[in-house]
Parts: structure tokens; C-alpha cells; sequence
């Protein structure tokens, strides 16, 4: 999998279960990741896990079903990204 090392996942439902669990292994290939879900504590504390292990990861929070907040976090995604290759 080094095609995805230094690639950028937007991984939504990243709090728990399996959008937790994928956004650990991403990370895991090398993959920078940022995470999205309603719950801003949770997916702070797995992007800081994420980043304790050394991976880049960002959590944005975001209810997907929300047109503003899925708006606001694709404005948030982008400035990430601009601060990540910068």
C-alpha cells in the first residue's frame, strides 16, 4: 500500500466502529487523515493518538446530514491542507 503514504483521507463517522478503525489504519499506511464526525471530543482524541504515533490528523467536527456544517468543514479540510504542504 505505499501508493496511499502521504496521501490525504477525508474519513467521515470517524468517532467510533469502523470509521474509527479506518482512520487508524490509514494512518497506519502513512496516510494524513482527517476526521469527521458529530462528536468533536471523540475524534480529538483519536486524531491525537493518530498524531502521538506520529501520523498527521486533524479533526473536524461535522454532522454530515447539515449542509453548513458539511460546507463549513470542507473550508476547514481546505485549510488543512494548505497547512500541511506549506
Amino acid at each position: 500500500m505505499q501508493e496511499l503514504k502521504d496521501k490525504t483521507a477525508l474519513v467521515t463517522g470517524a468517532s467510533k466502529g469502523i470509521g474509527a478503525a479506518t482512520a487508524r489504519e490509514l494512518a497506519g499506511l502513512g496516510v494524513n487523515v482527517i476526521l469527521a464526525a458529530r462528536s468533536a471530543r471523540e475524534i480529538e482524541a483519536i486524531a491525537a493518538e493518530i498524531r502521538r504515533a506520529g501520523g498527521q490528523a486533524e479533526a473536524v467536527p461535522c454532522d454530515v446530514s447539515r449542509y453548513d456544517d458539511v460546507a463549513a468543514a470542507v473550508a476547514r479540510c481546505q485549510d488543512v491542507l494548505v497547512a500541511w504542504i506549506s
